[in-house]
């Protein structure tokens, strides 16, 4: 059975002193959709090895990658580029850099969903810092 309280609603501003009663203040919600937004962008380019030899198929692979992030945020192409997608992922794409090893090995080895993003995660902190 699905709860359901009509008067009950949850906003920014409710989420973000959530968070902060957990975290802190140094974090809001925009930090964990700009980190998934980074990391979904990250992992499709990062499946986009054979179909991206040339400039114009990268452009438009990171156009595609982007338009994807902006329906999984519910945002549009431009805000979701311009505000949770670190730019530093189009960057390396662009200069030949991806996860893709890092995604097969994770592939290959079976890893629980958990372990799994885990893994993604640290294979995009390694790209973007490395």
């Amino acid at each position: 059975m699905v709860w359901w309280c009509p008067t009950l609603q949850v906003h920014a501003p409710l989420i973000n002193a959530h968070l902060k009663s957990l975290i802190g203040d140094s974090f809001s919600a925009k930090n964990f959709r700009t980190w998934n937004g980074t990391l979904l962008a990250a992992v499709a380019l990062g499946r986009c090895e054979k179909d991206c030899g040339s400039e114009r198929a990268r452009r438009k692979a990171i156009r595609q990658a982007t338009t994807d992030v902006s329906q999984v945020l519910g945002n549009t192409p431009a805000v979701a580029r311009g505000s949770y997608i670190d730019p530093r992922v189009f960057d390396r794409f662009l200069s030949g850099w991806t996860i893709a090893g890092e995604l097969r090995r994770i592939e290959d080895r079976g890893l629980p969903p958990e372990e799994r993003r885990a893994a993604v995660e640290l294979a995009v902190l390694d790209l973007l810092t490395g």
